[in-house]
């Protein structure tokens, strides 16, 4: 069966004898599961590079940053870095509302079970049966009232660590079928049903996440490594509406 099309446009940021980074484009899957495999970044970056082992995982539909390890040695000890506090990410996320100047979430992650989507996930303040601690500070870039850019640092890595929390704190992502201002739309994206409303609703065709910045102690050379990816064209646009920058 032909794979769905995505966006083969990623972009190498900086290569060197152990490993690699590379800004992925959204709709861009990482690894093969379901009905892709030919269309992913793995594959993509296999056919040029050989085999290679991703070390920090993406959603399909975020876009930003990734590592690919050359070797299983340097995957093991890039993940390991990564998975602690001994490195720093952060993203650009654009949600609907009016966000504060800061703000930082510090509860716990479990599952939705007022969602009809089992794969929901909400952020509680207080710790739930089945939940996971989960800490993530925001900062405000800029904001027209009704769509804001914030900056988010996850000092934690669970499963839609910053899609949930924002949405549970009332600040639904931009494009996010999910975790956006209705999620009964992903009942309908699942069943091939979206609507023309829908779409206009969510404002974007993906979720408006992208990891803009990685930055930690190279484990190779010891020294200070920073990662910069630049908002991609499809998000650009909503910076400039929310900050009144021109990029």
């Amino acid at each position: 069966a032909a794979e769905p099309p995505v966006d083969e446009n990623w972009t190498l940021l900086q290569e060197n004898e152990r490993y690699l980074a590379v800004a992925k484009p959204g709709q861009l899957p990482v690894h093969p599961s379901g009905r892709f495999f030919k269309h992913t970044l793995w594959y993509l970056l296999r056919r040029k590079y050989g085999e290679l082992h991703i070390v920090n995982r993406l959603d399909r539909e975020t876009s930003g940053i990734t590592i690919a390890a050359k070797d299983s040695g340097a995957a093991a000890i890039l993940s390991s870095l990564f998975a602690g506090r001994e490195s720093t990410k952060k993203y650009i996320a654009f949600v609907f509302g009016a966000f504060p100047e800061t703000l930082t979430a510090d509860g716990f992650l479990s599952d939705d079970r007022k969602s009809e989507v089992r794969k929901k996930r909400r952020f509680t303040e207080r710790a739930l049966y089945g939940s996971e601690s989960a800490r993530t500070m925001f900062r405000l870039l800029g904001t027209d009232g009704t769509v804001s850019a914030v900056e988010a640092v996850p000092e934690t890595g669970r499963l839609h660590q910053i899609r949930a929390t924002l949405c549970s704190l009332g600040y639904p992502m931009v494009g996010d079928k999910l975790y956006g201002p209705d999620d009964a739309i992903f009942l309908r994206y699942i069943a091939s049903e979206m609507t023309e409303e829908d779409r206009k609703k969510l404002l974007l065709d993906r979720q408006a996440l992208h990891a803009s910045e990685l930055s930690f102690v190279c484990p190779f050379t010891k020294r200070k490594i920073l990662f910069k990816a630049p908002l991609p064209d499809d998000l650009s646009g909503l910076y400039c509406r929310c900050t009144g920058a021109i990029i």
